[in-house]
């Protein structure tokens, strides 16, 4: 929200400036009308300023962003206790992060779905990375559950899945928080 406000208050403090400079140099002057002139170039403030509104987070957003950065935290300390857990209990704590996984595909497909189509231009940059890091974990999760589907499952080898994963769903977290800074998503 304070971003917003921010973005408000240069909106009040810049673009009147801008707009009295053009009123000025369309209407005063020797030269006006003339063949040779150029618009001017816009101000880099403002350009990033209607980008910042462009992307923008809604209260809707927020929360649902918020909800997938709790699960994709969720899901990298369940990977962090498979690696930890004994050979007895890895097959549930890998049952666990499989679940954990499946959520945060699913927030995650649902907070992307959200993006309207100046938001989904805008961010194209931090999307493709999300998407590249989400689909190292999907394979991660792949893997997992395949060693799962062995009989019996090897807990050494769930282990090193869990590595992977907690490395991947790292990566992924990492993403997720640039993509939230660039829509002015607070983290807390």
């Amino acid at each position: 929200m304070v971003r917003r406000a921010a973005i408000v208050a240069f909106a009040f403090l810049f673009i009147p400036t801008a707009q009295f400079g053009q009123y000025a140099g369309r209407h005063g002057g020797s030269k006006s009308g003339s063949a040779g002139s150029t618009a001017p170039a816009e101000d880099p403030d403002l350009t990033n300023l209607k980008h910042a509104i462009a992307v923008e987070a809604t209260e809707t957003q927020a929360t649902q962003f918020r909800v997938l950065a709790t699960c994709t935290d969720a899901a990298r300390q369940k990977a962090q206790a498979l690696q930890q857990a004994g050979s007895e209990a890895a097959v549930s704590h890998a049952t666990a992060l499989q679940d954990a996984l499946d959520e945060v595909q699913r927030q995650g497909r649902g907070f992307l779905n959200t993006f309207s189509d100046a938001q989904a231009s805008g961010l194209k940059k931090q999307t493709k990375k999300l998407n590249q890091s989400d689909e190292t974990v999907v394979k991660g999760a792949k893997k997992l559950a395949a060693r799962l589907d062995q009989i019996p499952p090897d807990p050494q080898r769930l282990k090193e899945s869990a590595t992977n994963l907690e490395q991947a769903l790292t990566k992924l977290q990492s993403d997720q928080n640039a993509l939230s800074k660039e829509m002015g998503i607070d983290s807390h």
